[in-house]
């Protein structure tokens, strides 16, 4: 058994064909011809990432390509990123490798050439399975399409699909319906997003000058509590705020994360984490490009945790899991507000001394972290994005 300590890698891809309305991550539209330029500046801070970082000791267990959409790069591309890891940093032979795709890239053909490249889960991007909210949501796929990426990849072994939810006049009758025919691919993970308007996203815009209806935050919770009682009752174990998985597919990655574990980021915009010193590059790829053409780590962001700050991490990430957090963990104040929550049915005491969220708490997750940080240092400060 190896006693290497284990160590994620995200990849963010910024390539996309259009930029949605809602997203908030960096993006760079495709079609440009800049993604052969885009995989040599990865591989050039692949290798300069391994001269200059302190990996001794640890092993690569998680892989991660997000975006963006990583889909976009070829077969190939996705193979010569994941060699170039093998080299430079130790793996473990059971290494998770994720790859994000959209429904109008997923075929049968790529889904096995992608496996003999080493890639053993996918997260599909399915947002919606009805058609004029893919068209609300800016999504350039089709229904059709996305029934047919489900029927390709109903029997790859491990894969996530992504479904949003909470937009205007949307129903539980709604997305119960959608949550059933998509519950008919059995998919081994499902990760729930709701829909969250971003000050420098269109929707965002469009939510400032008034032009977009904001979604009730009750009926928010009520489509958020429908969905877990029927991801739970068809074998779906939620784990985390927004994730749910069958037995023995929980995202590690992901997981690894929220549990503060050490990752590096490559591409422009991520993050990288290390005990207690994060970074994070440049969110421009034509700066990224021209900083590694000059053998230039892309670094536009250091911050070193202190003590006090790693404590703040520990609490919300551990709330927004269902490890919840040692009652150790909390100052006194803060236990009082939490032995509040377990009164009022949002929060359990388990017999380990630790508290976690139930579904009620979960569905108001952020008011209630934010209600704990409060409490424990007096502000609300704001997490910077970790690379998930």
């Amino acid at each position: 058994m190896s006693t290497a300590r284990p160590l994620g890698v995200y990849v963010h891809v910024p390539f996309c064909r259009i930029h949605c309305p809602y997203c908030d991550f960096y993006t760079y539209p495709s079609g440009r011809g800049r993604d052969a330029d885009f995989v040599s500046a990865l591989l050039c801070e692949i290798e300069l990432s391994r001269h200059r970082l302190d990996v001794a000791g640890h092993e690569v267990n998680t892989i991660y390509f997000g975006g963006g959409t990583p889909s976009l790069l070829s077969d190939a591309q996705i193979g010569d990123v994941l060699t170039a890891a093998r080299r430079m940093f130790s793996q473990s032979g059971s290494a998770e490798i994720t790859l994000e795709m959209n429904p109008e890239d997923v075929t049968s053909d790529r889904l096995d050439d992608l496996t003999a490249r080493g890639v053993n889960r996918i997260s599909l991007g399915v947002q919606s399975l009805r058609q004029s909210v893919l068209n609300d949501l800016g999504r350039i796929h089709t229904v059709a399409q996305a029934r047919t990426s489900l029927e390709t990849i109903s029997g790859y072994r491990n894969w996530n699909a992504d479904l949003m939810f909470g937009w205007a006049g949307q129903t539980v009758a709604d997305f119960e319906r959608e949550l059933d025919e998509l519950l008919a691919y059995e998919p081994s993970h499902v990760s729930l997003y709701e829909l969250t308007i971003e000050p420098r996203t269109r929707f965002g815009v469009l939510a400032a000058q008034g032009r977009l209806e904001a979604v009730d935050a009750d009926r928010q919770a009520e489509l958020y509590l429908a969905a877990v009682e029927i991801l739970e009752a068809n074998g779906l174990r939620q784990y985390e705020v927004s994730n749910f998985a069958r037995e023995g597919h929980r995202s590690r990655h992901n997981l690894a994360c929220w549990r503060r574990q050490p990752y590096i980021g490559l591409g422009p915009s991520a993050c990288s984490q290390l005990w207690s010193r994060r970074t994070e590059n440049t969110r421009s790829l034509i700066t990224y490009l021209n900083r590694l053409a000059g053998r230039d780590i892309p670094v536009t962001f250091v911050e070193v945790l202190t003590p006090a700050m790693e404590h703040v991490e520990r609490i919300w990430l551990g709330l927004r899991t269902c490890d919840g957090g040692s009652r150790d963990l909390f100052g006194k104040r803060s236990q009082n507000v939490l032995d509040e929550l377990v009164d009022e049915n949002l929060a359990i005491n388990r017999p380990d001394h630790s508290y976690v969220l139930n579904a009620n708490g979960m569905a108001m997750a952020d008011d209630i972290v934010g209600r704990i940080l409060l409490t424990e240092t007096k502000t609300k400060p704001i997490p910077r994005h970790l690379s998930y």
